[in-house]
Formats: C-alpha cells, sequence, structure tokens
C-alpha cells in the first residue's frame, strides 16, 4: 500500500486563503532522482505571484507549491549522483530547488542538491536557492566594478542584501535604498542607507556628491533606475523585467541560470557568519496561509519560511 503525506495544495489562484492541506501519496524517487523528508522550505515573492494567477501556470488543479526546499535524504535513485559527480547517501542533508516541495516528502534532481555545511540550519538552507540565484544573475549579467561607488535598490531584501554584502566584500562604497526602519540593518551590512520613495533622485545625488556611480543593481523596479538616471548612471541591471529595463537603459536580467557551486560557496559564506542570511520568521506547514499572509503584507525583515519536520 501507498504511504500518505501532508502536502500543501490549492484549488483556484487567489489569495493565501485558497491554501490548503491535503493527503498525498510518497512518491518514489527514478533515476538520478532523490527522495526527500523535508525539513523547511522559503516562501518566496514568485511563489506568492503563482498563487494570485499574476504568474500563470500551465498545469492542472489542485496544484502543489514551493521551490526552495532543504531536507534529509530518505532514498536514492538510481544515478543519483550531486553535480561534483559524487553519489548521494541516504542520510544526506540537503538543500537546493525542486517542484512543489511544500510537502513532506518531495523528489527531486540530485543535481540540484547541496551538502548543507556544517553550521547552516535548515531553515536558513532551505530559504537559500531562489534569493542567491536571482543576486547571482545580477552580479553575471553586470559585473560588480574593481573599485568604485555602486547602488543597490531593496539592500535589505533577500536578493538586494547578498549583492550589497559581495560589493562591501569587494571593497567598494555600496549605496543601498531601504525603508527609514531599516537604516540600522543596513549600516550593520556595510551599506549606506538611502530612503527610498519620493524624492529618491535628490537624495541619490546628495549622498553621491562628486562621486558618481560605477553600476546600478535594481531589485525594485522603475523608481530605483529612474534616480540612477537622474545622478547619470549608465550601467545599470535590473531583475523588473524587460519592459521596464528598456524604459531606462538598462540592463535585463532573469535567474535562469542555476549555479550550484556558487550556492555552496554561499551557504558556506553564510554557515561561517562571512555573510548575513536572515531568517525573519518560521511557521509550521498546517499554517501556510498566514506564512503567505506575512510574506505579503507584513514587510518581514528576513525570509519567511515553512518548517515541515
Amino acid at each position: 500500500m501507498t504511504s500518505l503525506q501532508k502536502a500543501v495544495l490549492y484549488d483556484e489562484v487567489g489569495a493565501p486563503t485558497v491554501l490548503h492541506l491535503a493527503e498525498v501519496p510518497t512518491p518514489v524517487p527514478g533515476d538520478e532522482r532523490v527522495l526527500l523528508e523535508v525539513r523547511d522550505v522559503g516562501i518566496n515573492p514568485y511563489d506568492a505571484k503563482v498563487l494570485s494567477g499574476r504568474s500563470p501556470r500551465n498545469a492542472d488543479f489542485p496544484r502543489g507549491i514551493g521551490g526552495d526546499v532543504a531536507g534529509v535524504v530518505s532514498a536514492v535513485g538510481a544515478g543519483a549522483v550531486y553535480a561534483d559527480g559524487t553519489a548521494v547517501q541516504v542520510g544526506d542533508a540537503v538543500f537546493g530547488w525542486g517542484v512543489n516541495t511544500m510537502r513532506q516528502f518531495v523528489v527531486v534532481r540530485a543535481v540540484n542538491m547541496v551538502r548543507v555545511p556544517q553550521g547552516l540550519s535548515f531553515e536558513k538552507a532551505g530559504s537559500l536557492a531562489t534569493p542567491a540565484f536571482a543576486a547571482n544573475a545580477l552580479v553575471h549579467a553586470l559585473a560588480l566594478p574593481a573599485s568604485g561607488t555602486i547602488l543597490v535598490s531593496g539592500a535589505t531584501g533577500m536578493v538586494g542584501s547578498l549583492v550589497a554584502q559581495w560589493g562591501v566584500r569587494q571593497g567598494l562604497r555600496v549605496l543601498g535604498t531601504v525603508s527609514a526602519r531599516n537604516f540600522d540593518r543596513a549600516r550593520a551590512l556595510g551599506v549606506e542607507p538611502i530612503e527610498y520613495g519620493d524624492g529618491l533622485g535628490s537624495r541619490l545625488a546628495s549622498a553621491l556628491g562628486d562621486d558618481t556611480l560605477a553600476a546600478v543593481y535594481d531589485t525594485v523596479g522603475e523608481e530605483t533606475l529612474a534616480a540612477a538616471v537622474h545622478v547619470n548612471a549608465r550601467a545599470m541591471v535590473t531583475i523588473a523585467g524587460d519592459e521596464v529595463a528598456e524604459r531606462f537603459g538598462a540592463i535585463s536580467t532573469t535567474t535562469t541560470s542555476r549555479d550550484v557551486t556558487m550556492l555552496a560557496s554561499l551557504a558556506a559564506d553564510i554557515a561561517t557568519g562571512a555573510i548575513v542570511y536572515e531568517v525573519a520568521r518560521s511557521f509550521e506547514l498546517a499554517d501556510v496561509v498566514a506564512a503567505f499572509e506575512l510574506l505579503e503584507t507584513g514587510h518581514p525583515q528576513g525570509k519567511v519560511v515553512l518548517h515541515v519536520s
């Protein structure tokens, strides 16, 4: 008899209240795949877009949800190896990404998994892949300059904070747009905070003085790019979409490339404290509605995570 597990499903697109728990069969891993006993799953803005229908999916209802994941390998399919070619073993603590990960057990491709380094919690590991890949896409599309000053929008957000910290580690002067309540968090990262909102262009010009922007990394949208153009910035990259990028002469990038070597390196840096990565709050699987509501309306200071087991 097939064993059952609990999974987060939804029967129609809409608000977080359409999410519910249901029993579904526990799968068996095929070739080059592993079965994870899920520990923690990060909730991303993309998940909320998919749920609301703003980012359509071509899939039948009921649908699962979730991409990032951390857990323990409980079964291994034939030929399941990590990206470096070493064999995955039952009992390995791993993290990475998959499909419909908000459930107790999920089958994932072995090459999409990375070992959890010592000192890194499952909740941080299970929420890392998506923001890490988005941040990496920005600096891949527009390399961090060797010197000078950069601007990062949303510099205390999950994506922006990674780019900002990479810039600080490289010895750059990093300006970051943040809310007033996050000034201290930005300064703790080595970032010079600038409050976003009306008048951003003037505040940015004042902060720069005689300095110029060597590069702009945008995670928010047109407000930051308009302010950057106001101070004659030329090199800009955004993850806000092609239309916004074209309007302001910026590079548009997406997270189509997933570099597991980078992911492993970043996880190690977070484990040692070299890079700061914050979890705002962890929810039990049964409280998934409240978790999504916090993500969408609560302005969490860090990742929102579902703790599964």
